[in-house]
């Protein structure tokens, strides 16, 4: 549903996340799906009262470039 509703773009930059084959190579995914409340104690935007049962679904998800999920992780307060 991720990337079907996401219309195979970033959610901020809106790019396209696949780029597609050449003669000479296969097409590349640039996508990544990442999470909004991380799982992981000392990771981004954690929180200890967000359901551990919901951390990989759907409503926890957002499809972006990695040059977006990069500078989300990073610059948090940003």
């Amino acid at each position: 549903m991720l990337w079907g509703r996401s219309g195979n773009r970033c959610s901020i930059c809106k790019i396209e996340l696949v780029i597609e084959a050449t003669t000479q190579d296969a097409p590349s995914v640039i996508g990544e799906e990442c999470h909004i409340i991380s799982g992981q104690v000392n990771g981004p935007r954690y929180n200890s009262n967000y359901d551990k049962e919901l951390i990989d679904s759907y409503e926890n998800l957002i499809l972006l470039c990695s040059v977006h999920h990069k500078m989300i992780d990073d610059q948090q307060e940003t």
